[in-house]
């Protein structure tokens, strides 16, 4: 029987879920991703869910980078290990940069896994609140 150490898993492109809500001017609105993304970019690490609307140009999309490709599971925050959350809005192609954010990060293996949640808001007043559970890296 094969060590299980010594077993070479292949690339797993991404897949997965990022749900939750955005709420803009006091308002809700559900988020439920119709894809979602994860890769490394500077020796960081980047996901996020794009959701389609009538719009197929302009999509609402949620990103977060995290500071270091080997960042551990852990809470963390703008102040430290999370570089940037990012809410465009339906029909919009710019981004709305958190001024505060809390993410939950946990890794798990021997596969590509990431998983948790994401707390945020913009300057503009949107609230962002979602989970979310990303296979393999593009």
């Amino acid at each position: 029987m094969p060590n299980a150490s010594n077993i070479v898993l292949p690339k797993i492109p991404p897949f997965g879920s990022m749900v939750g809500a955005v709420t803009t001017a006091g308002v809700p609105s559900i988020f439920i991703a119709t894809s979602v993304y994860r890769d490394e970019q500077g020796g960081n690490i980047r996901f996020f869910g794009r959701m389609e609307g009538s719009d197929p140009l302009a999509p609402a999309i949620i990103q977060i980078e995290i500071k270091d490709r080997d960042t551990p599971s852990g809470t963390y925050t703008l102040a430290d290990k999370v570089l940037r959350v990012i809410y465009v809005p339906h029909g919009s192609t710019a981004g709305r940069l958190a001024v505060s954010a809390e993410v939950l990060f946990i890794r798990s293996g021997p596969i590509d896994w990431i998983r948790g949640r994401v707390e945020a808001e913009t300057p503009q007043g949107d609230v962002i609140d979602v989970v979310y559970s990303i296979f393999g890296m593009g």
